[in-house]
Order: structure tokens, then sequence, then C-alpha cells
């Protein structure tokens, strides 16, 4: 069942008779939501009653956003989207032209899926 949708199968599935265990998992290759793996193997016999056990992405693992406060925009965006983000960029109401990072959200520290959006605000 790996990369098949875990809601259909688990359906599908108990219709059979068998006892559905899904276990989550991060995965950066599979798709949330969708098996990743199982237990017992593709090709075992089973019979009603029997557990199988599917693993189940939980999407990318999160990652630590990093504290970019302070720097120059360049490097802040360099930083973060190395660190796997989307940055938006966004100038503060008495943008004074310095280019450096007054406040990020979310801030450093926190945790968060590769492919965020992290928003830097620039004096």
């Amino acid at each position: 069942y790996t990369g098949k949708k875990a809601d259909k199968v688990e359906e599908q599935l108990t219709e059979l008779g068998l006892e559905v265990k899904l276990t989550p998992d991060y995965s950066e290759t599979v798709k949330e939501g969708r098996i990743i793996s199982q237990n017992p193997p593709g090709g075992e016999t089973l019979v009603k009653g029997d557990e199988i056990e599917l693993i189940v992405s939980a999407g990318p693992p999160p990652v630590e956003v990093p504290d970019v406060v302070r720097q120059g925009v360049e490097a802040a965006t360099q930083t973060l989207e190395d660190a796997g983000f989307v940055v938006e960029v966004l100038m503060s109401d008495s943008y004074i032209g310095l280019g450096f990072v007054y406040e990020q959200d979310p801030e450093g520290g926190t945790m968060l899926a590769k492919g965020s959006t992290v928003t830097i605000y620039l004096v």
C-alpha cells in the first residue's frame, strides 16, 4: 500500500475484517497522509482479525526557525532559505532604508515545517 492514501486503504482493510493501526511518522519524500510502509509487508497472508500497521506520513519534520533579527536583509534571507523556508520581506511603517531585520514572524526558535513562510520586517 506504499504511496496510497491512508484513509482509503484503512477503509478497505477494515471492510475486509482486518484491524488497522495507523502510526504517524515524518517523511521528506512521502506526501502527508500517504503510506510510507506497512507491517506485515505486502505479500503476507492475513485472516480476519489480524492487525496491519500502516506507517503514515505526517509530512516533513519541523525544523527550528533561525533567529535573524539584527541581520541585514540579504544575510537573513539566505539563512532562512538555507533552512528551507520561504521568505517574505516587509518594510516597517518607519522604514528608513537601513535594510536590517528588526522583527520576524514566527520568532526564532519556533518549530515549523520546511517550505513555510517566515516574514521579516526591515528598518
